[in-house]
């Protein structure tokens, strides 16, 4: 899948977060879009700031390889 800059800034970053946040709370595997979508997520648009977004996705990639590993 292919998305254009603009194209992510049509895309919920808060919401994905959250969608991801409890995949990985829950022990469920990501799939590589996951992966991909967690890797953008601080381009797209949302109610927090790029900055917020970027470390919640650095927290979540740094989660899911602890539980990953176990």
């Amino acid at each position: 899948m292919m998305l254009s800059f603009l194209g992510l800034k049509l895309i919920d970053g808060d919401e994905k977060l959250e969608y991801l946040s409890q995949k990985i709370i829950c022990g469920e595997h990501l799939t590589n879009q996951d992966i991909l979508t967690l890797t953008f997520v601080p381009l797209m648009r949302g109610k927090t700031t790029k900055s917020d977004r970027s470390i919640k996705s650095i927290i979540l990639a740094e989660k899911y390889r602890i539980v990953k590993k176990s």
